[in-house]
């Protein structure tokens, strides 16, 4: 996909304003997982308090 493509792309997606209901994957880069970083799952009551919107 090129550069174009994907901006295009990203565009359509729809805008969300929904609070995260998913657990959040965080991956360590290749250095920090070769020095025993591991692949973590961060789940909704993990996540700091968000503040209100406008």
């Amino acid at each position: 996909m090129d550069s174009t493509s994907h901006s295009q792309w990203f565009r359509s997606l729809p805008k969300s304003s929904e609070a995260v209901t998913s657990g959040i994957i965080k991956v360590p880069s290749v250095e920090d997982l070769k020095k025993g970083a591991r692949i973590e799952v961060i789940k909704p009551d993990q996540l700091p308090p968000q503040p209100p919107k406008k």
